[in-house]
């Protein structure tokens, strides 16, 4: 049984992030973290991990006023039970998410909102042979938002998915999957659907140094009509994705990734998107590592709209570790936003600074300043904000 406890207080001058009215006021938060695992007999186990917590703003007005509870996604409770060399696990899994973004061009508290979700279902692995192994999920999840003004998106969503894993010495992994889902909202505003896909996978070593992952195939979602958004588009397209992952030397990694693929929509049947990412992180010296983080996607949303965001970013992080117990870093993100239809354009910075410090095995003290910059058509923000905690 391990239990891992936060606590912290945040001063912010803008608890709403908006232009005006901004509340301003401290944030107390406190949490923890607990983690089990029972072993009921030789080849059946339960695993439990419970992430909960709460904050309570003192300040200004604001609608965000009153004790508030966290459930972090990755709360869960898992009974694996082994029948053989078949392992079948029954699980669990809740979470409750404060401030969320319903869509991918806001970064601001229009587009937010909190919900809960719940998912719980069945997964089975059977090794056929030392290289083959076929496995398979079904589950139920619930998605609903805590306030009517997102009520739109809540729905119930049945899920399954059966692949082939074929790995003969550990170093090649080749696959092929196939999923089929059925998603039927609560309201007529979003139109329900059936979708499907089937595609293969594959990772592999092309060197001493690189690494390949790849995956793509074929995807369906066909949507029922007459739901309040208006959108009656049908999606048959193909999704894919590669990796590769390079280690220049001792002290260098990079990675470059691309896809294309397709995921529900917010307010929209669908999003189609497009991204490419490059990370790299380099370790010059005992301590020290910097990060940097490169990326661009494009998001085009079916329906009448017909709105279409192309989004750039770079970050880059450091940190230095001073002595035995002090560490010390900064952070800095830019983003902008680029869209067709008016009001979506924005662009964003963040800025922080941190120190963590070591006390003893079981404690660490942080300290923490940001900056959080958005500007655009119609929307825009300034926040500063100073975390303390344990």
């Amino acid at each position: 049984l391990d239990f891992v406890g936060f606590l912290s207080t945040e001063y912010t001058d803008n608890r709403e992030l908006t232009a005006e009215d901004q509340a301003a006021g401290f944030l107390t938060a406190g949490g923890i973290n607990a983690k089990a695992t029972l072993d009921l007999t030789e080849t059946n186990k339960m695993h439990i991990n419970i992430g909960v917590g709460a904050d309570q703003f003192v300040g200004d007005d604001t609608e965000e006023d009153g004790l508030q509870l966290h459930v972090t996604p990755d709360t869960f409770a898992d009974f694996v039970i082994g029948i053989g060399d078949l392992e079948v696990r029954l699980f669990d899994r809740f979470s409750l998410r404060r401030n969320r973004r319903l869509s991918s061009f806001s970064p601001d508290a229009i587009d937010t909102g909190d919900f809960w979700s719940n998912t719980a279902g069945a997964s089975a692995m059977y090794p056929i042979n030392d290289a083959l192994v076929v496995h398979g999920v079904i589950d139920l999840s619930r998605d609903e938002s805590l306030s009517d003004g997102f009520s739109a998106i809540n729905n119930d969503t049945l899920t399954s998915s059966a692949g082939l894993t074929l790995s003969p010495n550990g170093e090649y992994t080749l696959g092929v999957h196939g999923t089929w889902s059925q998603r039927d909202y609560d309201t007529d505003f979003n139109n329900d659907a059936d979708t499907s896909s089937v595609g293969v996978f594959a990772h592999a070593p092309i060197s001493e140094f690189t690494r390949l992952e790849g995956n793509g195939g074929y995807q369906k979602f066909d949507f029922s009509t007459g739901g309040a958004s208006g959108d009656g588009d049908q999606l048959a397209d193909y999704y894919g994705s590669l990796a590769i992952r390079n280690e220049l030397n001792d002290m260098m990694v990079h990675s470059l990734m691309g896809g294309h693929g397709a995921d529900y929509g917010a307010m929209s049947n669908f999003e189609s998107y497009d991204f490419l990412r490059y990370e790299l992180n380099f370790e010059p010296m005992d301590g020290m590592s910097l990060d940097l983080t490169l990326g661009y996607r494009r998001n085009d949303e079916s329906g009448m709209r017909d709105a279409k965001d192309d989004t750039t970013n770079a970050a880059l992080h450091a940190s230095q570790q001073l002595t035995d117990h002090l560490v010390v870093g900064g952070r800095g993100a830019l983003s902008q936003n680029q869209a067709n239809l008016e009001g979506r354009d924005y662009d964003e910075s963040r800025l922080q600074a941190y120190a963590r410090l070591n006390l003893n095995e079981a404690t660490t003290l942080n300290l923490s300043y940001q900056r959080w910059v958005v500007s655009g058509n119609d929307r825009g923000f300034v926040e500063n904000s100073v975390v303390t905690g344990l």
